[in-house]
């Protein structure tokens, strides 16, 4: 999926992963009993998770060197810090098995709404460590 931004474009670059086109979009719950160990797996991709204000799931993410940028539907944007704070637990600092990623961006936008709408984007980085939100128009490709 690609990020269309009024301000600028977001350049891909010969080092993206992209993911499997082939979503299943019937809404099944994720097997949420563990802690997730790996949000960037196919399997993160094909179920949705719980969330504050109803659920998540991941439509696609993709590597730049290391930057992770995430693409998600939820119910509500205004779960976008949350989700972001789940993925930096798990993929924000260096663990076992994984390289540690300077910075991570969560592009939310409302399951359902049209395919221009209001997108809120979270950015977090290893150097500050803080959350930065932004919201603009545009439009996440659809899988």
């Amino acid at each position: 999926m690609s990020v269309v931004l009024a301000e600028g474009g977001m350049a891909s670059t010969g080092c993206a992963v992209r993911t499997d086109d082939r979503i299943d979009r019937v809404p099944r719950p994720c097997r949420e009993q563990r802690r997730v160990e790996n949000y960037l797996v196919a399997r993160a991709q094909q179920c949705w998770y719980s969330s504050p204000n109803g659920r998540w799931r991941i439509t696609n993410h993709e590597l730049h060197y290391d930057v992770l940028v995430v693409e998600t539907e939820a119910t509500s944007i205004t779960d976008a810090e949350e989700l972001t704070r789940r993925i930096v637990e798990v993929h924000g600092g260096a663990s076992e098995g994984f390289t540690s990623f300077s910075e991570i961006l969560v592009y939310v936008q409302e399951e359902g709404a049209p395919a221009t709408s209001t997108i809120r984007r979270v950015r977090w980085t290893n150097r500050s460590g803080t959350y930065e939100v932004l919201e603009f128009e545009g439009a996440l490709q659809r899988r």
